[in-house]
């Protein structure tokens, strides 16, 4: 079961997905944000039919059902890609002054109850330092 717009999107036509509290989703997908082309991209880090299922569904929540998104699709992916360029702008400004206070706000956005985590994580994950640094707040399946 995953969060409830996930949940209404999928409806009974993605039976065989992930459950995201029984399998590392942000592991073994990796998720960014493709801003030229503005579309979320997943790549496959394990290559089986539930991967697949979940990565379809993945492409529809963020990327729509049709080449071009409807109203409620258009305002959940700005939604979206609001957090993830907040974000960004958060690891911006840590890597331009990493003080305690910059650091305590990547921290925060990284907390379980925060939206996006997948693609926060692979933000981490892609750079050396802070991978280093923020290592224990990128932990699948932590608790509050």
């Amino acid at each position: 079961m995953g969060c409830g717009y996930c949940n209404r999107k999928k409806s009974d036509s993605f039976d065989n997905t992930l459950l995201p509290k029984d399998v590392n989703i942000e592991d073994e997908i990796e998720q960014c944000m493709d801003l030229s082309n503005n579309k979320a991209v997943f790549a496959l880090k394990v290559d089986d039919e539930q991967h697949k299922e979940t990565e379809k569904l993945l492409n529809r929540i963020y990327n729509g059902t049709r080449i071009g998104r409807n109203f409620k699709e258009k305002r959940f992916f700005q939604q979206a890609l609001g957090v993830y360029n907040r974000f960004t702008d958060l690891i911006k400004a840590y890597q331009e002054n990493p003080n305690p206070e910059n650091e305590k706000a990547i921290r925060n956005e990284l907390s379980i109850d925060k939206e996006l985590l997948g693609f926060k994580y692979w933000i981490i994950k892609k750079d050396e330092v802070l991978s280093q640094v923020f290592a224990n707040d990128i932990i699948w399946n932590k608790t509050a």
